[in-house]
């Protein structure tokens, strides 16, 4: 007679013990980890790419007060707003870096 249990057979055809089905549940298990790992290392690494190349570009800038072109020929200015002013007729003097007031 039955117990009613239904084992789980290799592909021997050879009953499969309570272990084997442990180290599979582990397999899966370390699998997922190791997938979540490598997004998480991808997204760090990212994210340290990103963080220098903002910082490198943020030291390129003009301090407050150098000469500057509002077409940005000569650089941009750190606070992002170069006052110049045109006059008719005349070739563009250099500005000056502020902050807009």
């Amino acid at each position: 007679m039955s117990s009613g249990r239904v084992q789980r057979r290799d592909v021997r055809g050879q009953p499969s013990s309570h272990i084997d089905g442990l180290n599979e549940d582990l397999y899966m298990f370390q699998a997922k980890t190791d997938h979540i790992m490598h997004k998480l290392f991808a997204f760090f690494v990212f994210a340290l790419v990103a963080a220098f190349m903002i910082a490198g570009a943020q030291s390129n800038c003009l301090s407050d007060g150098a000469a500057c072109q509002s077409d940005g020929s000569i650089g941009n200015c750190c606070s992002g707003f170069c006052l110049q002013y045109v006059e008719p007729g005349l070739h563009a003097t250099p500005g000056t870096c502020t902050y807009k007031s």
